[in-house]
């Protein structure tokens, strides 16, 4: 690997766990400038030194805005909502595959048709000497499923739903 290819690779990788962690540290940073906004109508009202106080309010106020991004979450889901937008945009469910692309999405499907069945033999071994395989049968329907859409997509060129 050249230097310039390291280069890039490293900076990549910074930007990128810059992009995950800056949530925490929005949080933080929230939290600690609520509680410098409200320490003086706080100090007034509770007779406790500042340093101690700042603080347990930095504290509450980072629980309350985690309390609240979460409730928003919850209640609004934004980030189904960009799932399907995202879904939408995608090109494949509108265009349908080159010839390359249909040649390489065949060997990923015979790839997972084989993880298929050796996770099949598996279980039936499992099952012939008594071992419990309760959660991989599971497992073994949701592959089987992908599998299935997987092929169809392939076929058609276009994608399921069932794969987004």
């Amino acid at each position: 690997m050249s230097k310039v290819s390291e280069l890039k690779a490293y900076a990549s990788r910074l930007i990128w766990r810059m992009k995950k962690s800056a949530t925490i540290i929005n949080l933080m940073f929230y939290s600690m400038t609520l509680a410098g906004v409200y320490l003086p109508y706080v100090s007034k009202m509770v007779d406790i030194h500042k340093l101690i106080l700042l603080p347990l309010l930095s504290l509450t106020s980072c629980i309350a805005l985690y309390i609240g991004g979460l409730l928003y979450d919850i209640v609004i889901r934004m980030w189904k909502e960009d799932n399907i937008i995202a879904a939408e945009r995608n090109p494949y469910l509108n265009n349908l595959f080159s010839e390359k692309e249909r040649l390489v999405m065949q060997v990923y499907l015979s790839n997972h048709e084989a993880t298929y069945e050796s996770m099949r033999t598996n279980i039936q071994i499992c099952d012939h000497y008594g071992i419990e395989t309760g959660s991989l049968k599971a497992e073994l329907q949701q592959m089987k499923e992908f599998v299935e859409a997987f092929e169809t997509w392939v076929k058609t060129g276009k994608i399921s739903k069932s794969l987004l």
